[in-house]
């Protein structure tokens, strides 16, 4: 009788209550804090109905509970992530539109971003609607099928590291790190299904982590190894595992970082390719050709910009690892200025999300998603400035619809986390 007393209350106040992600949380806890205060009635001699009906009585009617609740509990996306996340995408089909000669060609460029940003906005819009807790269970599936995608990749790039099915193609580098994305999102998860207790079963984990790692090394994809090998290390130092554990796998990891720089370095066009950072001078036509281009580039930049098409600036694959320099030449030092803070504006709120929620799977999905979008910033902030030899382009300001969809669906991931930052660790069915 106290128990349905109880439960029909539970059942009315969620009513009155949204957002329906928090009932379940919010009914345990109501539950709890009754059960708690009629024992305290009960053991001062009321009877057990009677003891319910006072402990609810606390607690206000149905419906002022409900609609106090409702207002602590309502469901809001963060709006500053997604207007920085538009106004970066905007910059980067502005700047695709600015970049050539021929409308026929600013049509295309642009339009590509354009469908990619609308495709990328409706799968984002879902997966916001979408509880990401229950991914969790389908962490293995996203693991493997992300292997499968690396592999196919692979098979399908050709020796300009370019993918082509029909007349569509897409860089070999972008869906490495897509697959980088998925895979520490499918390692998340493992983590939290698989609770890590002892050496042994830190080596079976291991073992899972260092398959990408094996496949982007046969595939001379060093760089994106070693950006996905330190991703795996970020996500374990993040986790639920103890620091004699820590320290193990920081040993490992450290033998196949050094690994990893061995195989990065041991090719002589790579050695070359450092000294020209050094002194690019050495080399202006062969390695040191395009750190020569860029700060001469660099050199002539205005407050306000410059006139130069992609052909005269003569520096590579502009439309996506030059994106940055191409905007920072032709719009000027302020407009750069405006699009380099805004993307580590972006960045720095992705990880002020994750000290946010409260539920560990999610703060780990937020770390691998922000750790991406932190690597791929660094790297091609560098490198546009002449002070790295690694090339891969900037999210939402380069070119390619996939780079679009991906980002995009990540900040729908990333605001539906934020949606839900107040639930704490449990199992959802």
């Amino acid at each position: 009788m106290g128990n349905d007393t109880i439960e029909n209350y539970l059942k009315e106040v969620c009513s009155y209550i949204k957002n329906k992600d928090v009932h379940q949380e919010i009914s345990e806890e109501i539950r709890n804090h009754i059960s708690e205060i009629a024992d305290e009635y009960i053991n001062d001699g009321l009877e057990e109905v009677e003891s319910i009906d006072k402990a609810i009585e606390g607690f206000g009617s149905a419906y002022e509970c409900g609609a106090r609740l409702n207002k602590v509990h309502r469901a809001k996306p963060d709006i500053t992530t997604i207007i920085l996340a538009m106004a970066l995408a905007s910059i980067g089909i502005f700047t695709m539109y600015s970049m050539s000669e021929n409308s026929s060609a600013v049509y295309d460029l642009a339009f590509n971003n354009i469908i990619g940003l609308i495709i990328g906005g409706i799968i984002g819009i879902g997966i916001y609607f979408f509880d990401y807790r229950k991914l969790k269970k389908y962490s293995y599936y996203i693991f493997w099928l992300s292997i499968i995608m690396l592999i196919i990749s692979s098979m399908k790039a050709n020796i300009f590291h370019v993918i082509k099915i029909g007349e569509f193609s897409i860089s070999e580098v972008s869906v490495h790190l897509s697959v980088v994305t998925l895979v520490l999102i499918g390692l998340s998860g493992i983590i939290n299904i698989r609770s890590i207790n002892n050496k042994i079963d830190l080596a079976l984990i291991g073992a899972v982590g260092i398959i990408p790692l094996i496949v982007f090394y046969s595939t001379s994809d060093i760089t994106i190894g070693l950006v996905y090998l330190c991703g795996i290390n970020v996500i374990f130092l993040s986790s639920k595992v103890s620091k004699s554990l820590k320290k193990s796998l920081i040993y490992i990891e450290t033998i196949f970082i050094v690994i990893s720089l061995f195989l990065l370095l041991r090719e002589p066009y790579r050695i070359k390719r450092i000294y020209s950072l050094i002194n690019p001078t050495q080399d202006p036509l062969g390695d040191g050709y395009t750190i020569n281009r860029i700060r001469n580039l660099l050199s002539n930049v205005t407050l306000l910009g410059n006139k130069l098409s992609v052909k005269e600036l003569k520096i590579g694959d502009v439309k996506s690892n030059f994106a940055l320099i191409y905007t920072i030449y032709n719009f000027g030092i302020i407009f750069g200025g405006i699009c380099i803070s805004a993307m580590i504006v972006f960045v720095a709120r992705i990880f002020n999300i994750m000290r946010k929620v409260k539920d560990s799977y999610g703060r780990m999905l937020v770390l691998s998603i922000g750790y991406v979008f932190f690597v791929q910033t660094i790297i091609n902030l560098l490198s546009n400035l002449g002070i790295m030899g690694i090339y891969i382009s900037l999210p939402f300001i380069c070119f390619g619809s996939i780079d679009y969809i991906i980002s995009i669906s990540m900040v729908g991931l990333i605001c539906s986390i934020y949606r839900r930052r107040g639930l704490s660790d449990r199992a959802v069915s």
